[in-house]
């Protein structure tokens, strides 16, 4: 990877940001990159820990998913992506039309996460759990761009 913003379908990347020129890391310990879009992705970010290559950032997102799912977030695993995913809707957006829903896939030291805008309402898990095909062929199609060509 060499920082170019990954081509999503329905999505235009935003090359004018000034959070995107200011969100950028790439040194011997972290790589970390962020990129905005304009449609129904928003964003996505690849963090990297190089420091530790045998970190494992799935035990560190599964974590993350403990302590979100008792604050009343909907938070729901997403299956067949990388070494595992989870998807999760803020607790202030449940029931809301058209919320936006953080999605991250793990793999090794790696996280990639998206932030999407999705139809209709999610007002819990068995909403959010239905549209996780959507979000994991999101998640993949990202996953397949970052790739080394």
């Amino acid at each position: 990877m060499a920082g170019e913003a990954p081509e999503i379908s329905g999505a235009v990347h935003r090359t004018n940001s000034p959070f995107e020129s200011q969100d950028w890391i790439n040194d011997a310990a972290r790589f970390h990159r962020a990129w905005l879009y304009t449609g129904r992705i928003r964003i996505v970010e690849v963090d990297i820990n190089r420091a530790d290559p045998t970190a494992n950032r799935c035990a560190e997102m599964r974590e993350t998913e403990s302590k979100l799912r008792p604050l009343g977030h909907i938070v729901v695993p997403l299956q067949g992506v990388a070494d595992g995913g989870i998807a999760i809707v803020d607790r202030v957006k449940k029931g809301a039309d058209g919320p936006a829903v953080r999605t991250y896939a793990c793999s090794g030291n790696a996280i990639v996460s998206v932030s999407m805008l999705v139809e209709g309402v999610i007002g819990g898990e068995a909403d959010l759990t239905a549209r996780s095909a959507e979000l994991t062929a999101v998640l993949t199609e990202v996953l397949a761009d970052l790739r080394p060509r």
